[in-house]
């Protein structure tokens, strides 16, 4: 009976972690030439990113000793951190157009806004000249009915 439950756990979480294994294979196909620290297969990029957790300063020191004046990826839990190093490729960032980047777009991935704050609050934060006005004095007034409630 408990190697039957133990089979049956195994079954759940791999067909639970193969739509994640689908999405990060299409994904990262892009990525594929960009040099890595650590491992950087679709499983074995957990191991790295492990490491990152307890050894980032290490991890990045390690990447710019090899790849300086390029690009290198680390790999974390949910994604991968891109970084460049040298300043060609700093001014040529630098001087990127903001259709080609977008702080708004990196602060909505890096946060999770739009799991966490809702997929419209930016737009409501930049339509707001003050945002100590109008928004989020309704959200004050309104989490203030809830807690006088209590």
């Amino acid at each position: 009976m408990e190697a039957q439950s133990v089979v049956a756990l195994l079954i759940t979480i791999a067909l639970c972690d193969v739509p994640s294994l689908w999405r990060t294979i299409i994904h990262n196909r892009k990525l594929r030439s960009i040099p890595t620290i650590g491992p950087s297969g679709p499983s074995t990029s957990y191991i790295g990113a492990l490491r990152f957790l307890f050894h980032s300063q290490e991890m990045v020191q390690e990447g710019y000793n090899k790849f300086r004046g390029s690009l290198f990826k680390i790999p974390t839990l949910t994604s991968w951190i891109l970084i460049v190093s040298g300043d060609r490729l700093i001014d040529e960032l630098r001087r990127a157009p903001d259709d080609a980047l977008s702080s708004d777009e990196a602060f909505r991935e890096t946060l999770s806004t739009d799991l966490t704050l809702g997929p419209t609050i930016l737009s409501r934060l930049k339509s707001s000249k003050d945002p100590s006005q109008g928004y989020w004095r309704k959200i004050c007034r309104r989490s203030r009915q809830d807690y006088s409630s209590l």
